[in-house]
């Protein structure tokens, strides 16, 4: 109904993100914490792991370029020329 329709949603997509991949999430975090310990872990917020994780968000398009490896395309196919225009 409308009037429990906002609950049905937050409970819909809770258990699409979670309750559904449980057993992926508990793996990925045992094989996680086998590496690194989750009290070291716990000392970084979300935004400060993804630094240390990902790097800087900048992207240095020429080196990108620069370093890119092409399979079945080369650097002046068409499709290639466009990407790099975009």
């Amino acid at each position: 109904t409308e009037e429990n329709k906002r609950q049905y949603v937050q409970l819909m997509c809770e258990h699409k993100m979670t309750h559904s991949v449980k057993p992926q999430i508990d793996a990925f975090l045992q094989g996680l914490h086998e590496i690194v310990p989750p009290t070291l872990l716990s000392i970084f917020d979300d935004k400060e792991l993804e630094l240390l994780i990902s790097g800087l968000p900048d992207i240095d398009i020429e080196d990108l370029r620069a370093n890119t490896d092409y399979h079945n395309y080369t650097a002046n196919s068409e499709q290639i020329v466009w990407f790099w225009n975009a």
